[in-house]
């Protein structure tokens, strides 16, 4: 209790200039390691203005800069604005680009699909016939229908059979892990 007593001390009225933590309770011994060493309290985006206006954290809170708060805020609001200018300037709009392409050019391009595809030599698949079993059609489509005793009782069978389906429950045994790719 007294320990953490003094890391709250510590962080409200710092006693050296080169500590950069808030003041948690396991922030009082964070001058003892190197400073370019980076922790879960390093700051992930580096200050776009330079290193010459850097200042720390304990001097926005009660230090004796006047206008450092202002100072952090201009400075995440130009690294903000850096990053939207460069994920603008990364992005590449489809649906504005000026696409004129002129009938001999789709012709053009359609031709050279055709001689690539024909390149790989793949053969054609069709959709497969119904019918295929069946070499006269016209007897299938001449019978006489099903009867409606038969229909109700391929409902009921197709209603039970949903049923079952329904009620089928997994139960979670271990965690399922696919290997997307075999190691070499």
């Amino acid at each position: 209790l007294v320990w953490c007593k003094v890391c709250l001390l510590r962080a409200v009225h710092p006693f050296s200039r080169d500590t950069s933590q808030m003041g948690c309770c396991f922030s009082c011994n964070e001058d003892k390691r190197s400073q370019d060493e980076p922790s879960e309290n390093s700051r992930l985006l580096a200050n776009p203005v330079g290193n010459a206006s850097q200042h720390s954290f304990h001097d926005s809170y009660g230090g004796t800069q006047s206008g450092s708060v202002h100072l952090a805020k201009g400075d995440d609001q130009n690294a903000l604005n850096r990053i939207i200018h460069q994920t603008a300037a990364n992005v590449i709009d489809v649906s504005a680009l000026d696409s004129q392409l002129e009938q001999h050019e789709y012709l053009n391009r359609g031709r050279q699909y055709a001689q690539r595809v024909s390149v790989l030599a793949l053969p054609a698949v069709g959709l497969p016939c119904l019918l295929s079993g069946n070499s006269a059609p016209q007897e299938a489509l001449s019978r006489p229908p099903v009867a409606p005793l038969q229909l109700q009782k391929m409902d009921t069978l197709m209603e039970k059979v949903q049923q079952v389906l329904a009620d089928v429950q997994v139960e979670h045994k271990e965690d399922l892990v696919v290997q997307l790719c075999s190691p070499p």
